[in-house]
């Protein structure tokens, strides 16, 4: 993971969490469509299963009429 300044992460408004004197970006996936943030998965409770959550999601968002 990249360091990031505080401002930057804050001006993008990601949620971030410290650790010592690091800033990092919080576990967190994006959805973007069109250059828009179509669905945010956040917090990211179980990374071992989340690609499933991901897939499930995109599978209904398909079946959508």
């Amino acid at each position: 993971m990249p360091r990031l300044k505080k401002s930057g992460a804050c001006a993008a408004g990601l949620p971030t969490l410290t650790s010592g004197d690091l800033t990092l970006y919080d576990r967190l996936t994006l959805i973007i469509t069109d250059d828009v943030a179509e669905h945010v998965f956040h917090p990211i409770r179980d990374p071992a299963s989340h690609a499933l959550d991901v897939m499930s999601w995109l599978t209904r968002r398909a079946l959508r009429p």
